[in-house]
């Protein structure tokens, strides 16, 4: 089945949690952490400037507008938190989150700002796989996190495309500044696939034609890649880890990486095809990393971490490392969400797999990543 027809078509409508999500805290999502809220503090002189009288509005802060009611040139699209009415054909828009922004570039709108999440640890830039002629069209508006409501305002956006529940806790004040919408990224174990989000997202900015041609590409991609395989795809398991300070961690089926390896139809090791992000393991359990090919996402390969985890025994035993199939790729892009980031996936797995170049760790260290 084409990822056209698995994605653009009607879903199912959203609105669970429209009365308590845009308080509750947005936290390090990704790592699960929680984290203080304490920085909004440092914005509640804006709330001023764009006259909120309250936090507390019920439920208001998701209103649903009947139809009959919609402003002139205006549609309705629902989203984590209701239904919103936003412009027909909106041109100045906010993007919060590597997904929205992604969506926007693929579907032919370059967003005047936007808060990126850059995984690599590159405050106050936006992450290396992004056009690079796009990110010097936008305005960087802070991590994605903590974007300054500051910015947002001097820009005079129509629109606002963010994540839930990245942005559930802001979503009153930007809804002050412009209509917005949340998409909902993430349950807590799985990612959304970034084809659903390109739908509603193409909806809101009244471009859902160009979805279709996204994901044409994106199948077109797929397919020199299974082309390229001297192998069907299934018979290849490809193991995707980070190594992190006393342990390592195994991105699973419901990360996006484990979603693109799906699409192409790739197998997982043991374990790794579980629907959740991801899994933490010891240095003991090294074994369950193993797989005819071995991704290492890294944002310092380079650096004592990966050097301390290879000299180990237990590494020099997995068949990957053995048959020298193991690749560092784009930090940002294997654990970013977005279709840009997809098709990055797809031209690293096209590398890694090219039947003209036998890489090694090192050598695709640098075609790969670019360190």
């Amino acid at each position: 089945m084409s990822v056209f027809t698995r994605h653009l078509l009607p879903r199912l409508a959203l609105g669970w949690h429209s009365c308590l999500a845009p308080w509750l805290p947005s936290g390090s999502w990704r790592s699960g952490l929680a984290r203080s809220r304490g920085h909004w503090l440092t914005v509640l002189g804006l709330g001023l400037l764009l006259g909120l009288g309250t936090l507390v509005q019920g439920c208001g802060a998701a209103v649903e507008a009947p139809r009959s009611a919609l402003p002139p040139n205006t549609h309705l699209v629902r989203h984590a938190l209701g239904e919103t009415a936003v412009p027909n054909a909106p041109q100045r828009i906010i993007t919060l989150g590597n997904l929205p922004s992604e969506a926007a570039l693929v579907l032919g709108l370059t967003p005047l700002g936007a808060a990126p999440d850059s995984f690599a640890g590159n405050p106050g830039q936006f992450p290396r796989y992004f056009p690079e002629e796009a990110t010097v069209a936008m305005t960087y508006l802070g991590d994605e996190e903590q974007p300054s409501l500051e910015r947002i305002v001097s820009l005079q956006p129509d629109l606002i495309l963010g994540l839930y529940p990245v942005h559930g806790s802001l979503y009153a004040q930007l809804s002050q500044i412009a209509p917005t919408m949340l998409y909902p990224v993430f349950d807590g174990k799985v990612f959304a696939p970034w084809q659903d989000a390109l739908v509603a997202y193409g909806e809101a900015l009244d471009r859902s034609q160009a979805a279709a041609q996204v994901f044409a590409d994106y199948n077109a991609q797929m397919m020199q890649l299974r082309q390229q395989l001297p192998q069907a795809a299934e018979d290849y398991e490809i193991s995707v880890l980070r190594f992190m300070p006393g342990q390592l961690r195994l991105y699973l089926g419901g990360s996006f990486a484990g979603q693109v390896l799906a699409d192409v139809g790739f197998s997982r090791p043991p374990g790794q095809a579980e629907a959740t992000f991801f899994e933490r393991i010891s240095l003991e359990r090294l074994g369950e990393a193993d797989g005819d090919v071995l991704v290492v996402l890294q944002s310092d390969p380079q650096g004592t971490l990966f050097e301390d985890f290879s000299r180990s025994p237990l590494w020099q035993r997995l068949r990957a490392v053995q048959a020298d199939r193991v690749y560092f790729v784009d930090y940002d892009a294997w654990l970013s969400e977005g279709p840009i980031a997809a098709q990055r996936i797809l031209k690293d797995l096209l590398t890694i797999f090219s039947t003209s170049q036998e890489l090694t760790p090192r050598t695709s260290l640098q075609s790969l990543s670019g360190f």
